[in-house]
């Protein structure tokens, strides 16, 4: 067995888990592949008992029905090729896996705890791995306001999270969407950008509806002794259904969020421009949604909690 240039994690091993990584030509476009430029590895000896044990993942790849459990039986040594992976990441698993717990940092950045829960679940070692997982998370327990970071927070509190952290991640989400969500390749379960594009979708249709309506409303309204409140009531909705319906997509206009942050903005202006003095036409137009939606524009306003 070959262990040159190798991470030892068991000397007795009897499984060289080999990590390939393809070349990277992304940074200098001007070189292109050839015979020379040979994949990375990074090379593992690693005990086939403590991979299996917690690993339904690795009992299946080291059994009869694979090729490397069968190389495994009858040689007694076998080989594992995985790719796409951190190695950093791979490296605190497999010690985690075989008890190395002094090996096993106490912190982790974010965008390292996001690559230890890819292989997690890839590996679905979570019983390895979740009193330490637990303890990483605990440290980004708490949304940090970066939308780019929902999808890495929504896989880690998947993995190692509750399911009220879940919960939290995709709520925050859906009202930070302005279209369908990207996961960002990351393995995410459906149901999570299901429930995500569905309460985005329902929340921004149940807005446009009640705009709408207010809308027919006031040009129904006959001109009176309230005609400025009335012009100014049928601005207020007609520029929210605009906004509701025309937010270009490549920014956050149209995010419940968005659209939530500027109806509440237009309404605390409307309170003092109109020029009737204690005008109880004008003073919260949002009143006018009703109980419930109002409630939930003030929540979506405020996605990190």
């Amino acid at each position: 067995m070959d262990t040159s240039k190798m991470e030892i994690i068991d000397p007795n091993g009897d499984v060289i888990l080999t990590l390939v990584h393809e070349p990277d030509i992304k940074s200098n476009p001007n070189t292109t592949p050839n015979a020379t430029q040979a994949p990375k590895q990074a090379r593992f000896q690693v005990s086939s008992k403590h991979l299996m044990l917690p690993s339904p993942y690795f009992m299946k790849r080291l059994g009869p029905n694979w090729s490397e459990g069968r190389e495994l039986a009858l040689n007694g040594v076998a080989e594992i090729k995985i790719e796409g992976f951190d190695s950093e990441a791979l490296l605190i698993i497999l010690n985690a896996m075989h008890s190395r717990n002094d090996q096993v940092p106490s912190d982790v950045t974010f965008e390292l705890l996001v690559k230890i829960a890819q292989l997690t679940e890839y590996f679905q070692c979570n019983k390895a791995i979740g009193v330490f997982g637990a303890t990483w998370f605990n440290q980004f327990r708490r949304l940090r306001g970066d939308s780019n970071e929902l999808p890495g927070y929504l896989l880690v509190s998947h993995v190692f999270g509750s399911e009220a952290d879940l919960k939290r991640g995709i709520s925050c989400a859906w009202k930070e969407s302005n279209g369908p969500f990207d996961t960002k390749n990351l393995p995410l379960p459906s149901f999570v950008k299901d429930t995500i594009d569905a309460n985005r979708e329902s929340f921004n249709e149940n807005l446009a509806s009640h705009i709408g309506r207010q809308v027919i409303q006031s040009l129904g309204t006959p001109p009176g002794s309230r005609y400025t409140c009335e012009s100014l009531r049928l601005g207020f909705w007609a520029k929210g259904k605009r906004l509701n319906e025309g937010a270009p997509a490549k920014d956050d206009a149209s995010s419940p969020k968005s659209l939530s942050e500027q109806i509440w903005q237009w309404n605390e202006k409307a309170k003092h421009t109109c020029p009737e003095k204690w005008c109880r036409n004008c003073s919260n137009f949002m009143k006018l949604l009703g109980p419930d939606l109002t409630a939930q524009i003030q929540d979506a306003r405020q996605s990190y909690r």
